[in-house]
């Protein structure tokens, strides 16, 4: 991910400093703070430990400025444990042409496949995080102002959508 960034910053000419650290130690790696942190792809409910979680969510408010925001997003999560998967396969973060499926359900954990086109598949394990658990994490760490949008959308039905984005300000 830092490869690519660096590659992408390269090609549009924009200087941009990366640093690779751990969420719950990130404000020992980097200096001053920030209007904004963006954590999408899913990727908070790589954090399996619910103390892992608060302390995360803890330095990402450490290193806004006030007023600043957090915008972190996960899988509708509720649907799939209550109801089963179900995709409208518009939202992805690896592409269009790649199929992103739970092959395995749990209430701690869900497991995907991912397959490619060039015919290889990937599995990753994640923790399900509701969306009612997701807000009380947020208010909890001192976010307030939380908007969430349904597949990047403020008006939406929960049932029919796939990612959950919250938006939240520091107080």
């Amino acid at each position: 991910m830092i490869r690519k960034t660096r590659e992408n910053a390269d090609r549009w000419g924009v200087e941009l400093p990366t640093t690779v650290a751990d969420w719950r130690q990130l404000s020992k790696h980097v200096d001053g703070q920030f209007d904004a942190i963006v954590c999408l792809g899913n990727a908070f409910t790589h954090l399996f430990d619910e103390d892992d979680r608060v302390m995360a969510l803890a330095e990402f408010r450490r290193v806004l400025r006030a007023g600043g925001i957090l915008i972190i997003d996960h899988r509708n999560y509720d649907y799939i444990l209550d109801n089963g998967f179900r995709s409208k396969h518009k939202y992805y973060y690896c592409g269009r042409e790649v199929d992103a499926r739970p092959i395995e359900i749990d209430i701690n954990a869900v497991k995907f496949q991912y397959s490619f086109p060039d015919g290889s598949r990937h599995f990753l394990t994640l923790h399900p995080i509701r969306l009612n658990r997701m807000k009380t994490l947020l208010e909890n760490a001192g976010f307030r102002n939380l908007t969430s949008y349904g597949d990047f959308e403020e008006d939406y039905d929960f049932d029919d959508t796939d990612f959950v984005v919250h938006v939240a300000a520091t107080g």
